[in-house]
């Protein structure tokens, strides 16, 4: 089921921040159901499934000047707010495309 349609119980515990594995581009979601997360950071292969990152607006989002498109779903945030910090949203998924398989 995608994310978009389970938002609402992720929302109940009123995050601050959300690292979302399997999460849609934003486009597809409803304005009003993120609009108390006007930060926001998605990267993914297609529209449908990739690693979403949202934030209230007391914490600014920027991806880290050291991401590499090479660690597919190991995204380092740089975030700004009360405390400033570097979070790192990871996706630990078994893809056969890109799995190595050591002898």
């Amino acid at each position: 089921m995608a994310f978009r349609k389970k938002i609402d119980i992720i929302l109940n515990f009123n995050p601050d921040i959300m690292v979302v594995s399997e999460c849609e581009e934003f486009s597809k979601f409803n304005d009003e159901l993120i609009k108390d997360y006007p930060n926001r950071c998605w990267i993914g292969d297609n529209k449908s499934k990739g690693i979403g990152i949202l934030a209230k607006s007391t914490y600014k989002l920027q991806l880290h000047k050291y991401y590499n498109a090479e660690f597919k779903y190991i995204i380092p945030i740089k975030v700004k707010g009360q405390y400033e910090f570097i979070l790192f949203g990871i996706w630990a998924m078994n893809d056969k495309k890109t799995a190595k398989i050591n002898t």
